[in-house]
């Protein structure tokens, strides 16, 4: 393309500088043998202010990043305006720079101690109330409370913490038959 300007060949290479420490490859003559260089076919660099990082072994299209040096969440530069639509999300202005967290949800099984009890409550955005509430029981204590007693001890979100319950013990018990098929030699 650039012979197409007039004194194009004169002209200093460019080479974009992305964010992410992503390089283009060197630029190549497209033949009918190798067909059109696209994205896809480069690779990526790490930044120049860190040491060059060994490939792993790719287990596929969706592998996960590399991991980071450092303990601390990423910091990230926020590039649109985000209003949040409810509780759980958060609310972001253009520039502005957040941590990602990269842990999952908490999770809640029988053996959740009265901590993550509370976590998973507060991640489901029940009341202040409903957390001081039932985050003092451990996971078997909580998911074997019947709907009655949820109600009785959380009147206005009982019912509702019975339905997060339900799909929890849903997932609990998929999990159980899985593993138990997987033994079983199925």
């Amino acid at each position: 393309l650039r012979s197409k300007w007039p004194g194009g060949d004169s002209l200093p290479a460019y080479v974009p500088l992305f964010s992410d420490g992503w390089r283009p490859p060197p630029p190549a003559v497209a033949t009918p043998e190798n067909g059109p260089v696209s994205r896809s076919n480069s690779q990526r660099f790490p930044p120049e202010s860190h040491p060059p990082i060994p490939p792993e072994q790719n287990s596929g299209p969706w592998s996960p990043p590399p991991a980071r040096p450092s303990a601390a969440p990423p910091i990230m530069r926020v590039m649109y305006d985000f209003m949040a639509r409810n509780h759980q999300e958060l609310s972001v202005m253009k520039g502005e720079e957040v941590q990602q967290d990269l842990r999952g949800p908490p999770m809640l099984n029988k053996m959740s101690r009265p901590d993550e009890v509370k976590a998973w409550l507060e991640y489901k955005g029940f009341s202040k109330m409903t957390i001081r509430t039932l985050g003092v029981l451990n996971g078997g204590l909580i998911l074997g409370m019947t709907r009655d007693e949820l109600r009785t001890v959380c009147p206005e979100e009982g019912a509702r913490v019975f339905f997060q319950l339900q799909a929890v013990k849903s997932a609990l018990a998929l999990a159980s038959e899985s593993d138990h098929a997987q033994y079983n030699g199925r």
